[in-house]
């Protein structure tokens, strides 16, 4: 059974967004499937959300895991992304939430994120 959605269903809708280490491609999905596959997104009123149990056993065992997403209202998929100088990011090594690369200051809200190629930006 496929839990795919046109794009026009995914507008609107709340998702948890993941970069898709196997597919190099955005994964939306409700939290238990996933929608959508997009290149690039959209999204209102976002949390940065790091699962505790994923993150420790990312540590744990040294490898990557799903387990840190962006949850938000989709407002476009697959539109060109604007330019910004906020580029937001993960990495388990460094700590449990997402932080602003250029400050390193930890985020776990934002008014407006973009998805775009293995990054979010803000």
């Amino acid at each position: 059974m496929s839990y795919l959605k046109e794009k026009e269903e995914i507008i609107g809708t709340k998702v948890y967004a993941y970069w898709n280490l196997h597919k190099k491609i955005w994964s939306l999905s409700d939290g238990r499937h996933v929608l959508y596959y997009a290149r690039n997104f959209s999204m209102d009123q976002v949390e940065l959300r790091v699962r505790e149990g994923g993150y420790q056993k990312a540590l744990h065992e040294g490898r990557k895991n799903v387990h840190a997403f962006a949850i938000g209202t989709v407002t476009s998929i697959d539109d060109l992304v604007p330019e910004t100088t906020r580029v937001i990011s993960y990495n388990h090594q460094k700590g449990c939430h997402f932080y602003d690369k250029s400050t390193g200051e930890a985020i776990n809200k934002l008014e407006r994120c973009y998805g775009g190629e293995k990054v979010l930006l803000a």
